[in-house]
């Protein structure tokens, strides 16, 4: 869980420091030159797999869906991460071919 629980710690301090940057549209090529953060869903998922896989190891019913429940919560919350930073990556590529084409005139 303390592994999920920190890839969305680094996953909202990405984002953070995103929208600070979408605040000066002009630096959106910047956030669209920053790189993927495709990586932290691929592990994400890895250590999803793994962790709720291990949760039916033990015999404890009530562990098994507390535990699992909590990491449903985890999972959901980086899918949310992953789908605002593909927003905010929509929002830079507009940005960026509205000026573009602005300039062009």
């Amino acid at each position: 869980m303390l592994e999920l629980a920190i890839i969305v710690k680094e996953l909202a301090a990405q984002i953070s420091d995103y929208f600070s940057e979408l605040r000066h549209l002009k630096k959106a090529r910047t956030i669209l030159e920053r790189g993927s953060i495709d990586k932290h869903q691929d592990k994400a998922e890895e250590i999803y797999d793994n962790a709720v896989s291990g949760l039916f190891r033990t015999d404890n019913s009530i562990e098994i869906l507390c535990s699992k429940e909590i990491y449903d919560y985890l999972q959901r919350a980086i899918n949310l991460c992953m789908d605002l930073n593909e927003l905010l990556d929509d929002i830079a590529l507009k940005y960026v071919l509205l000026n573009r084409g602005l300039s062009k005139k």
